[in-house]
């Protein structure tokens, strides 16, 4: 963008210097007048591509954030279960150690 901003700026220079001396139906005027237009609409276009790929980008990252999301939870869902059948298996232990039993 700041090669066509800097080009732009160069266009406008020749315009305003053209214009002070020729009329604006002279075609280096038109000319200099059309290499503008056509700058500033590829300015535009890629002013909108870079809105595309930020856009893009964004909506990646939000995928991205609901799949490591889901996946967390997952992860925290079996940790739970593996906590309950940790301090289930605790108890019986107690249990079978207290109480003298021995299982075959």
């Amino acid at each position: 963008m700041r090669d066509y901003r800097q080009k732009l700026a160069d266009l406008q220079r020749q315009y305003a210097e053209l214009s002070a001396t020729l009329t604006p139906e002279h075609y280096k005027v038109q000319r200099v007048q059309a290499q503008i237009d056509a700058l500033k609409s590829e300015m535009q276009k890629e002013h909108g591509n870079v809105l595309t790929g930020l856009r893009n980008s964004y909506a990646a990252a939000l995928r991205a954030r609901a799949i490591a999301d889901g996946s967390y939870a997952n992860q925290e869902k079996i940790v739970e279960d593996q906590s309950g059948k940790a301090i289930h298996y605790d108890t019986l232990k107690r249990d079978v150690d207290s109480n003298g039993v021995f299982m075959k």
